[in-house]
């Protein structure tokens, strides 16, 4: 729910097999952060989870 993790929230979690750091920095805008060593990992799995969305 969004509205449990209102703007400025910051929670440490698991992308796929990634562990991140998801930061809510705007109303419609989120930050994903990872180590440097898992980044073409995360972004390739946030890439098919948005076509998916897509379709």
């Amino acid at each position: 729910s969004l509205a449990a993790f209102p703007v400025g929230a910051c929670s440490r979690t698991i992308l796929g097999k990634v562990e991140i750091v998801l930061l809510r920095t705007a109303e419609d805008a989120f930050r994903v952060e990872c180590w440097r060593s898992f980044a073409d990992y995360a972004f390739a799995f946030l890439i098919e989870a948005a076509r998916d969305a897509a379709a």
